[in-house]
């Protein structure tokens, strides 16, 4: 596997932190408001091994802003994020927010599913990133680095959740979390690269229902969400649903697919 692209300790030197949010912010509002995929590329498809192909008008697209993989713990987030990876035809970055990369799974998969025979590990560039003014930084000078001068796909954050741990209500953080979506829909458009970001979800207490997090400063500012569920956990059922997406995304809205977990990956029941 490739070493990391970037490291905490490098980042928070390259420039001071206050000077990136200041400039990120600004940036974000030269992002047209209405998020509309107008006037960029015509969009590549990554054709991943659990076959969402006919569900999302062929793939995972490039070049249309972000994609939220949303659900409850042990739905499937990060094994969907590893299948992506491997699936793409460039490389993928992967920007790891909670834990270790899984390393040791995602070699797994590559030895037992054929889908993957042409994979390499080399090709998944992996970055561990914690803390949010290192995300922003990253966002703001070493993604769009990388973007330039490398053949890259997709890339994926897992979780957009982890850096906005801390829920201090502030103007800031919701600004934030609004800038950093708005500025992550820009790099999809320019690079003409997929950006899909798994995001966690909480109870609403208020309408009894389970809803992703970072509110609707985060929902307003995505392309479009896949929801993932633990249907039974005994029998390891699981299912992902296309949940909603803008109009230039062309996805089978409502649609669902059931699956496990095993060895090999996601695998359709």
């Amino acid at each position: 596997m490739s070493d990391l692209i970037f490291t905490e300790a490098e980042l928070k030197f390259r420039k001071p932190q206050e000077d990136a949010k200041r400039k990120i912010f600004r940036d974000a509002e030269e992002v047209i408001s209405t998020m509309k995929a107008r006037g960029v590329p015509e969009p590549n498809f990554i054709r991943t091994a659990f076959r969402l192909d006919d569900l999302l008008g062929g793939g995972i697209s490039t070049g249309r802003g972000v994609i939220e993989v949303t659900g409850e713990a042990s739905s499937g987030k990060t094994q969907l994020l590893l299948d992506i990876a491997l699936s793409c035809p460039r490389k993928a970055i992967y920007i790891n927010t909670e834990g270790r990369f899984p390393g040791e799974r995602i070699a797994q998969m590559i030895r037992l599913r054929e889908s993957w025979r042409n994979a390499s590990l080399d090709n998944v560039l992996v970055s561990q990133i914690s803390e949010l003014d290192t995300l922003v930084l990253t966002i703001e000078h070493s993604l769009p680095e990388i973007l330039k001068n490398k053949d890259v796909s997709v890339v994926l954050i897992d979780s957009i959740t982890w850096p906005f741990r801390v829920e201090d209500g502030s103007r800031e953080r919701t600004q934030t979390i609004q800038n950093v979506v708005r500025k992550l829909h820009a790099l999809s458009k320019k690079y003409n690269v997929a950006v899909v970001c798994a995001n966690h979800v909480a109870d609403d207490l208020q309408s009894r229902t389970t809803k992703p997090c970072l509110g609707q400063s985060w929902s307003k500012g995505i392309s479009g969400r896949l929801f993932l569920r633990v249907e039974n956990r005994d029998e390891g059922l699981r299912s992902l649903s296309v949940d909603w997406c803008e109009d230039y995304l062309d996805w089978t809205v409502g649609a669902k697919r059931y699956f496990q977990i095993r060895s090999e990956g996601l695998v359709e029941v």
